[in-house]
């Protein structure tokens, strides 16, 4: 063999690939966070459609990023009482010294009302269920897609 040769140090190719590992499994990380944030959203919007009267709930329905984590959930104030409901309760005028509202188009004066609760809808409970079976089918198209 000839005294002319070609010495390479593998310490910084080491640590490029090391590097380039941690890059792609970070932007992994983050796109699985991402398909599975959007489809905990999709799948509360579709539990909420049906008692969609004005659209302010399903608007509300947000993903909050953390660094390795997303919780997806409505915003608005009265998402716990459609979720879990209330119990029969008096509503009482706050600013004024009668309630007034419509009923069967006729505008109605009381000085109290009450209110026999609303059942339990359990919109991102049911969306939570479904999420529960659909994470799997999203891991294993993933996983599919990664072997080739």
């Amino acid at each position: 063999m000839s005294d002319v040769k070609i010495s390479a140090e593998f310490e910084p190719l080491n640590r490029f690939i090391l590097d380039l590992g941690n890059k792609i499994e970070k932007m992994a990380r983050e796109t699985l966070l991402e398909e599975a944030a959007e489809l905990a959203r999709n799948l509360i919007i579709d539990q909420a459609e049906p008692y969609s009267k004005t659209g302010q709930y399903i608007a509300s329905i947000v993903v909050q990023r953390g660094a390795a984590s997303r919780v997806v959930g409505p915003t608005v104030s009265y998402a716990g009482v459609v979720e879990r409901g209330s119990r029969p309760h008096l509503i009482l005028p706050r600013s004024a010294r009668v309630l007034a509202f419509d009923v069967g188009g006729e505008t109605v004066f009381s000085r109290r009302v009450q209110h026999p609760g609303t059942a339990p809808r359990e919109i991102v409970a049911r969306a939570a269920a479904e999420f529960k079976i659909k994470i799997g089918d999203l891991l294993a198209k993933l996983g599919n897609e990664l072997k080739g």
